[in-house]
């Protein structure tokens, strides 16, 4: 109202935002991450199909879903920490964007002798540094059959592996048999593939999507 004594209003309409309870327990029971949408698909991937990510908290927490033939013997786990793909691994399978900072390489299955690696070479080559006992951050179900067409598997890792992480976390993953054999790439590997990219959650507004 002024002085005049006119009055007027304006309304407006806010959304807020969807506050996510997630508490993901690695048990290979995947009620907990029914709240979270997938977060890439490749739906026709012959191993690794669908993926969802969950940073809130402590750790970096990983959901794959894909086929029968999908059976993580072996995995190179390529990750991207800082957001940045002009920097570590550049590879040639995901061109549109890498840049991985880590690899964890070994079964995916907790207390395995697989271990997790820091990109070595400025230049973006294949040139690894070996962290001693990191594997013991690497946290897993181990494959669960949900039907007759269907396995999935859930992965923990801390967030302190990365050491200092950006606002994105980026990952792709190659599966091979305990021969060392390869079996898929997810995603898969084409003319324009990249890391599938997960933005972190931002802690201090009560985990929000």
């Amino acid at each position: 109202m002024n002085d005049a004594g006119n009055e007027a209003y304006i309304t407006k309409t806010i959304t807020a935002p969807e506050v996510l309870n997630i508490d993901i327990e690695i048990d290979g029971s995947f009620d907990d991450w029914a709240d979270l949408d997938y977060l890439y698909e490749e739906p026709t991937g012959i191993s690794m199909q669908k993926i969802k990510m969950w940073g809130g908290g402590d750790n970096i927490n990983i959901y794959i879903e894909g086929t029968t033939t999908m059976q993580m013997e072996l995995i190179d786990m390529y990750i991207n920490s800082d957001g940045d793909s002009s920097t570590g691994l550049l590879s040639w399978q995901w061109p549109e964007g890498s840049g991985a900072d880590y690899l964890f390489e070994g079964p995916a299955l907790t207390g395995s002798w697989g271990a997790f690696y820091e990109h070595a070479d400025p230049n973006g080559g294949w040139a690894w540094n070996w962290l001693a006992g990191s594997g013991a951050n690497f946290i897993a179900s181990g494959i669960v059959s949900i039907d007759a067409e269907t396995n999935a598997i859930e992965i923990s890792i801390p967030k302190t592996q990365f050491g200092s992480l950006g606002s994105t976390i980026s990952l792709a993953i190659t599966e091979l048999t305990i021969g060392w054999a390869g079996v898929a790439s997810f995603p898969e590997v084409t003319g324009t593939s990249s890391f599938v990219t997960y933005e972190l959650p931002v802690e201090s507004s009560g985990f929000c999507e």
